[in-house]
C-alpha cells in the first residue's frame, strides 16, 4: 500500500513540474522578444519568482514520495523472500525459516526399520511455493507471552510419568510439567486447541498468516531434501550420530528401549541444542512431539498430494509428528506418525508454527479447522507411543502391564482404546529381538493381556494373530495355546485364525 501511494505521489509532481516548465519556456520566448520593454522584463522576473516558490513547495513531498518508496515492501515482494531467510515477525514470535518450494516422497518404504503400516504407501506430494517454518519448537516463553496478552487457560492438569505410572495429574501444566524447564525450553503440556489458539494470536498481533504446519508440510520439512530414516542418515551410522541430532530415549533414562549413546538431557532439552537439518530446523526429530492440523487416517490411501490438511479422517483423533525424549531411536524417523486425542495435554507434546504457506484445507472437507468444537474432555488418550513399561525389574514391569490395562480400560472413547491397544502391542513385539530370554517373557505376557482386553472384534482377531505368532516365533507353545483357546471360547470365529 505505500508502495502504490509513493508511486501515485511520484507521478503527480512529475506531471506538475512538466507542465510548469513547459508554460514557463514559452513565456521565456515571448519575454526575451520583449526584453528591450520595462514591463515584459517585470513580466519574465514574476514568471521565474513563481517557478522557484512552486519548486520549493514540491520539492520535500517529491523527497517523501521516494523515501517511502524505498522503505517500503509491498506483501508480494515479501512472500518472495529466498529459500534460507531467517525473519522474526515481532519480538516474542519465533524465528521463522523461509524453506523452498518442491517435491517429496511422503511416507517410509516397506522393510525400513520400525516401520508402521500406516506410513504407507509412498506418495508424492508438491509444494508450489516455499513457506516459513518455525526454526524451534514453540518455547515456554513465548507461550507464557500469549497467556499473559490474551488470558488464554492452559488447564491445571496434565498427563505425566511419575512414580512409574502415566496419570493425569493435578498441578500438571505448561508451566510445571513435572520436571525443570526454562522459557528456552519447548513448551509441553499443550493440547491442540492450545495450539491452534496460540497460532491465531500470533496471526493477529503480526497481521501475517500463522498457522500449524500439515502433516506433508512437517515432515517435507523434517527431511529437508533427504530420503534416508533420519535427516542425519540411516541407522547404521551409529548409535552415537543420534544424540548429536536428536533427544530421545538415552543412556539417562532406565527405558529399555534406549538407544547406546547419552544426549544429555532426561527430559526436553532447550532448543536448539542439537544440530540442525539441511533447511536448518532443529529439533524436527525427538525433544517434543509436535501437533499438525491433520486429522488421523490409518494409512496414505487417500491422502492429498499438495500439501493440504487431510480433515476427512478419524478426526477424533489428531496427528503427532516427530517423537519425544521419552521415544526410541526408531520412534523418532521421519516418517513416524503417532494419533492422540486433540484434547489431551501430555508432558511431552508441544508444536511449532508454519507462516506464508497458502490455506491448509483439504478439498474433501466441508468445515475450516477454527471452526471444530472441541471434543468431550473425558475422552481422553491416556496412553501415548512412548508411554511404555521399563523393565529394570520383574516387579516393575509387571506393575507397568497392570497400570497399562488398567488405564486402557477406563478410556471411554472406543476408537482412543483400539489404537492404543493396537500401538502398544506394535510396540512390545518389535522390541523382542533386542531383549533377553526374559524380558521377551514378560512382554509376550503383557501383550497377551492386552490382546484379551475388549475391542472391536476384527481388531481383536488381528490383534491376537500378532501376539499368537509371536509366541509361536519365541517356542512359547504353551502361551500360545492358551491365546487360541482364549479365541475359540468366543462366539466370533475368524477364518484367519482358524489358519
Amino acid at each position: 500500500m505505500a508502495g502504490f501511494l509513493s508511486n501515485l505521489v511520484s507521478n503527480i509532481v512529475s506531471s506538475l513540474l512538466t507542465n510548469l516548465l513547459g508554460k514557463l519556456h514559452q513565456r521565456i520566448r515571448k519575454s526575451g522578444a520583449q526584453a528591450n520593454q520595462l514591463q515584459g522584463l517585470g513580466k519574465y522576473k514574476v514568471y521565474w519568482t513563481a517557478a522557484l516558490i512552486v519548486l520549493l513547495a514540491v520539492w520535500p513531498v517529491y523527497h517523501l514520495s521516494i523515501w517511502l518508496r524505498e522503505t517500503s515492501i509491498d506483501r508480494d515482494e515479501l512472500e518472495q523472500l529466498k529459500p534460507e531467510t531467517v525473519l522474526r515477525d515481532c519480538e516474542v514470535c519465533p524465528p521463522i525459516m523461509v524453506v523452498p518450494s518442491g517435491t517429496f516422497s511422503m511416507g517410509s518404504p516397506v522393510g525400513e526399520a520400525g516401520r508402521y503400516e500406516n506410513e504407507g504407501p509412498i506418495h508424492p506430494v508438491t509444494f508450489q511455493e516455499s513457506f516459513g517454518v518455525g526454526v524451534y519448537e514453540v518455547t515456554r516463553g513465548q507461550f507464557r507471552d500469549f497467556v499473559e496478552d490474551s488470558g488464554h487457560q492452559a488447564g491445571e492438569a496434565c498427563w505425566t510419568f511419575e512414580e512409574r505410572r502415566w496419570q493425569e495429574r493435578d498441578g500438571r501444566n505448561w508451566r510445571y510439567p513435572g520436571y525443570s524447564q526454562t522459557d528456552r525450553h519447548p513448551v509441553v503440556c499443550i493440547n491442540w486447541y492450545d495450539a491452534i489458539r496460540y497460532v491465531e494470536w500470533l496471526s493477529l498481533k503480526t497481521g501475517q498468516q500463522y498457522r500449524l504446519p500439515t502433516e506433508s508440510e512437517w515432515e517435507y520439512a523434517a527431511r529437508a531434501g533427504t530420503t534416508t530414516t533420519y535427516y542425519r542418515g540411516d541407522a547404521t551410522e551409529g548409535d552415537w550420530m543420534q544424540c548429536r541430532y536428536a533427544n530421545g530415549a538415552d543412556l539417562r533414562t532406565g527405558l529399555f528401549w534406549r538407544h547406546g549413546c547419552d544426549d544429555g538431557h532426561e527430559f526436553t532439552a532447550a532448543v536448539g541444542s542439537y544440530l540442525p537439518n539441511p533447511f536448518g530446523l532443529h529439533d524436527m526429530l525427538g525433544n517434543v512431539w509436535e501437533w499438525t492440523q491433520d486429522c488421523w487416517s490409518n494409512s496414505y490411501s487417500d491422502a492429498p498430494g499438495d500439501g493440504s490438511a487431510y480433515r476427512v479422517g478419524q478426526c477424533e483423533l489428531g496427528v503427532l509428528r516427530g517423537g519425544s525424549s521419552y521415544v526410541s531411536a526408531e520412534g523418532i524417523r521421519a516418517a513416524h506418525r503417532f494419533r492422540f486425542d486433540p484434547t489431551s495435554r501430555n508432558q511431552n507434546t508441544g508444536f511449532r508454527v508454519v507462516r506464508w504457506a497458502k490455506p491448509a484445507q483439504h478439498a474433501a472437507a466441508s468445515v475450516r479447522i477454527e471452526s471444530l468444537e472441541p471434543r468431550v474432555a473425558e475422552e481422553r488418550n491416556d496412553v501415548s507411543d512412548d508411554a511404555r513399561m521399563s523393565p529394570s525389574t520383574t516387579n516393575v514391569l509387571e506393575f507397568n502391564c497392570n497400570a497399562l490395562t488398567a488405564e486402557i480400560e477406563d478410556i471411554p472413547n472406543t476408537s482412543v482404546r483400539d489404537a492404543n491397544i493396537g500401538e502398544i502391542i506394535s510396540i512390545l513385539l518389535k522390541e523382542l529381538p533386542e531383549t533377553s530370554r526374559e524380558d521377551q517373557l514378560r512382554s509376550l505376557q503383557c501383550a497377551g493381556r492386552l490382546a484379551r482386553l475388549p475391542t472391536f472384534a476384527p481388531i481383536k482377531d488381528a490383534e491376537l494373530s500378532r501376539v499368537i505368532e509371536a509366541n509361536l516365533d519365541a517356542n512359547w507353545c504353551s502361551a500360545a495355546r492358551e491365546l487360541t483357546n482364549h479365541f475359540w471360547s468366543r462366539s466370533n470365529k475368524s477364518t484367519q485364525m482358524a489358519k
